[in-house]
Order: C-alpha cells, then sequence, then structure tokens
C-alpha cells in the first residue's frame, strides 16, 4: 500500500460491488498521480480526497453505480447536464469509459487544489454569517464545577477553535 492510501479506504473500494471497484481505483490512481500528497479518507461513510485539510472531491460507490464529485465542481468541470441525474459532477458512472480523459480529470484534480491553494470561497460559503456563542447552562456549569472528570471530557470535547471564555470553559492546552 502507497504512503498516501488510506487502509480504510481500500477497505471501503473491497466493499464495493465490482462493477463499482475499477472505476473507484482509476479515479483514486489518477488523483494520486497527478497530486502528490493529496490524502484520503473516510467522512460520512465515504471516501473524498482531501488538500490541506479540505476536501477537493469525493467518490461514492452506490448498487448500480458511481459519483464523482468536485468541491466547488462548477467551476473546477464545468456545468455538465448529467450532474443533475446524481449527486457529483458527472451524474450516474456505470463503467470507466463514463469517466472523463484522464488529462481532463487530471486538469480538474489540479485545478481544485490550486482554488484551495489561493482559499477561495465557494459563493455559497462566503455569505455564512458567523453564528453567536452559546452559552452552557448554568445547571449544567455547576455540574461541571462539582465534577474534574466531566468537565475535562466536556472541554476536551469543544471544537478546537472553540474559548468558551464567558462561561468559564476553555480547552486545555496540548502542553
Amino acid at each position: 500500500m502507497e504512503r498516501d492510501h488510506a487502509p480504510e479506504v481500500g477497505a471501503y473500494l473491497v466493499d464495493c460491488a465490482s462493477f463499482a471497484q475499477p472505476i473507484l481505483a482509476h479515479i483514486r490512481k489518477v488523483v494520486h498521480v497527478v497530486q502528490r500528497g493529496i490524502e484520503e479518507a473516510i467522512r460520512w461513510l465515504l471516501p473524498p480526497s482531501l488538500w490541506k485539510n479540505k476536501i477537493a472531491l469525493g467518490t461514492a460507490a452506490f448498487k448500480v453505480h458511481v459519483a464523482l464529485g468536485f468541491w466547488n465542481g462548477e467551476i473546477v468541470a464545468g456545468a455538465i447536464d448529467v450532474e443533475r441525474e446524481a449527486i457529483g459532477s458527472f451524474g450516474k458512472l456505470t463503467a470507466l469509459a463514463d469517466l472523463p480523459p484522464d488529462e481532463e480529470l487530471a486538469a480538474m484534480v489540479r485545478n481544485v487544489c490550486d482554488l484551495i491553494d489561493h482559499g477561495f470561497v465557494a459563493r455559497h460559503m462566503s455569505k455564512r454569517h458567523k453564528r453567536p456563542e452559546l452559552p452552557t447552562p448554568p445547571a449544567l456549569r455547576a455540574a461541571l464545577d462539582t465534577n474534574l472528570k466531566a468537565k475535562l471530557n466536556w472541554t476536551a470535547s469543544l471544537p478546537r477553535c472553540v474559548v468558551n471564555t464567558a462561561n468559564g470553559l476553555e480547552r486545555p492546552s496540548a502542553t
């Protein structure tokens, strides 16, 4: 198994329907040849490819088709009519012949990674408003103050970027 290939993604491929295995294996090969350092993971039970910890493209195997979708697909892959028939950027893929040529697929992989490198934010994401921090209920705060183990578990479960100083709860430092 190559260094950038995640074993859990390999297991996903083995568990797929036999028609899907060559399609997913080919996509995987092209992605890794074109973009060194791209990572694999399992997210939401599906195997996306991550570039700098952001989803660049995703694949999914279903009973009778495979889906391949690029993040910011309309920009990367263009508006494709078949996009409406299934999730992803290319509609329902049932054979290797349904994929775009390798050169086009490689260019799309490079383009999506370049967008991520340059900090591109999709229009629908740029309009998001920061949500106000929710206060910790006083009864929960009081219970956490009396149980150190519970308080440590609570603070460890907070997102890494959140420091809830208004409620006296902070993520402990890693030092």
